[in-house]
């Protein structure tokens, strides 16, 4: 029979081995994505919070390699549904495979559909002859130029699975605040981690590029109340076996500032 020592190290083992799909061995073999999140205060932090747990039935585990890193395109409109939606002007950050600027293509019809990726990805984009709308990409790194903002404000901006790759969370937040319409909406999905508390993450691997600085779902609230969003729609029950968080907020009347009067991501110098 193993002893108490050995079983404990197996499950230190099996712990680091199986903890990038998704699962942790412990108490419970999977744990509910959503512990610890009944005692986030929302009312603390200004936020005006509607909890959706109707829309999504989606358990996938994330698994590397296998294009499963954000939400599906079908699922999207069950978040911006096409009715309502077709017609404006739309911008996607970093559009991986291409799957989501299809839908957005083919399903919201934009008047103006602009696409950002970082200059190194120039010309790795095959899928772009299947976006059939007034398009354009843009080869930009965001902080760095003002290119955005001369071609907004836009009506819907799609921030998916690229938030936790950048280290400037603040900064990130309050730009896309900047570039979008009033009453516009912030579809954000970002890596969350499953630990109850205000906190972040940070990786760095010098040999791979990867997760940066990954939030739980307390500081992900706590970064967009602090920056200026609000009205937020919390799918709660998006992918509830991974580490992963969406929702949808639109911008406040009113950004926060800090203790020296400065909003927050803007330089006091």
């Amino acid at each position: 029979m193993p002893t108490e020592k050995w079983r404990m190290a197996l499950g230190r083992i099996l712990n680091a081995a199986l903890k990038p799909l998704g699962y942790y061995i412990g108490k419970t073999s999977v744990p509910k994505l959503t512990e610890g999140w009944d005692d986030i205060d929302f009312a603390s932090l200004g936020l005006d919070i509607t909890v959706r747990e109707d829309v999504f039935e989606d358990d996938r585990i994330l698994t590397r390699g296998q294009g499963e890193f954000t939400i599906l395109a079908d699922d999207l409109q069950k978040i911006i549904p096409p009715d309502g939606h077709k017609g404006k002007k739309v911008l996607e950050i970093g559009p991986k495979t291409g799957e989501h600027s299809r839908w957005i293509s083919n399903s919201l019809e934009p008047s103006k559909f602009t696409i950002v990726e970082l200059p190194m990805r120039k010309g790795e984009y095959d899928f772009l002859d299947s976006v059939n709308c007034d398009h354009e990409v843009v080869y930009i790194d965001i902080f760095q130029s003002n290119e955005l903002k001369d071609k907004g404000p836009f009506d819907i901006i799609f921030c998916l699975g690229v938030f936790y790759h950048t280290l400037e969370h603040v900064k990130l937040l309050r730009h896309f605040r900047n570039l979008i319409a009033d009453g516009g909406i912030l579809l954000f999905q970002t890596t969350a981690l499953k630990e109850p508390g205000s906190f972040l993450r940070l990786t760095w691997e010098p040999e791979r590029a990867g997760n940066y600085l990954v939030p739980t779902v307390e500081a992900m609230f706590t970064l967009l109340a602090m920056t200026g969003w609000n009205q937020i729609e919390w799918f709660r029950n998006y992918r509830p076996l991974a580490q992963a968080a969406i929702v949808t907020c639109r911008k406040s009347s009113v950004i926060p500032k800090n203790h020296s009067g400065f909003e927050f991501g803007r330089s006091s110098v």
